[in-house]
């Protein structure tokens, strides 16, 4: 499918901020320098000073600790700090009309995937972060088609509500661009790494011999619908190829359970910092 030329139907790519391109630029390199980072946000002053307050939240438990990019690196970790500064600006490069999506249950629904696919990787350390920032970004494709096609979001939203469907069953019956390949056509005008790439192109059905974050997001996503309950909308099918590549033990999936239900339990805290930042 990477190589499949896709049809946006007049969809127009958002270019990202200059800084958010470097910080991209940075992922998967095997070593970050904190000064490294200081230097690039520090040419973006807003963008700074909303990652210090995200890193001063409650949710890192660094409620007053964090002053400078500095402290924020030592407290968190660049990989931490970087991933922070990328969905931030990713998010301000992405912002739907107001009212016409709901962008807090959005964002919501991202960290609570981002928790739980950090939890499914634990045997793999040196994924954590990266399984994060994946869950973070997977559903970048709706807020796109928000952007830039609200009138299909509102068939689709329609259509799923009616039918009592999933968002992606609801795409499918549509037939139009559905945000999956929106995804990938932002990660490939982003340029984003390919382990990224394909964890936008193919969450809700991963590729047997797709990246093991893909598979970590499959199921992370799962579970954070799930979690929602009858609230939600109903979940994907769980892929098996994606539970025989993660193998998880059950206190992986527990872990991940209690990650997601500590998030939604907190949910009204979370809505508030993102209308602070």
């Amino acid at each position: 499918m990477m190589g499949e030329r896709i049809d946006l139907s007049g969809i127009v790519l958002p270019s990202l901020p200059e800084v958010v391109t470097e910080l991209v630029a940075m992922i998967g390199q095997e070593y970050v320098h904190g000064a490294q980072l200081s230097r690039v946000v520090s040419r973006d002053p807003a963008l700074a000073g909303a990652t210090l307050k995200l890193a001063n939240s409650s949710f890192f438990g660094l409620a007053g600790r964090v002053a400078s990019m500095q402290d924020a690196v030592t407290l968190i970790g660049v990989n931490g700090v970087r991933n922070m500064l990328l969905i931030l600006g990713m998010r301000n490069t992405l912002r739907p009309a107001a009212g016409s999506f709901d962008t807090h249950a959005f964002w919501l629904h991202a960290l609570e995937t981002a928790a739980a696919s950090r939890a499914l990787v634990r045997e793999h350390p040196s994924m954590g972060d990266e399984a994060f920032l994946a869950g973070l970004i997977h559903d970048l494709g709706k807020l796109l088609i928000a952007c830039a096609r609200p009138e299909l979001l509102e068939r689709i939203q329609s259509h799923a509500w009616r039918e009592g469907c999933s968002y992606a069953e609801a795409e499918c019956a549509i037939g139009d661009v559905n945000h999956e390949e929106a995804g990938l056509a932002l990660a490939e005008a982003w340029r984003l790494p390919d382990h990224l790439s394909a964890v936008l192109r193919c969450h809700h059905a991963p590729d047997a011999d797709a990246p093991m974050l893909a598979h970590a997001v499959h199921v992370a996503n799962l579970i954070a619908h799930v979690a929602q309950g009858t609230t939600g909308e109903p979940g994907p099918r769980l892929q098996p190829s994606s539970w025989q590549r993660l193998s998880p033990a059950e206190s992986d999936i527990e872990r991940a359970v209690l990650a997601v239900r500590s998030l939604r339990q907190r949910s009204g805290e979370w809505r508030a910092l993102l209308a602070q930042t």
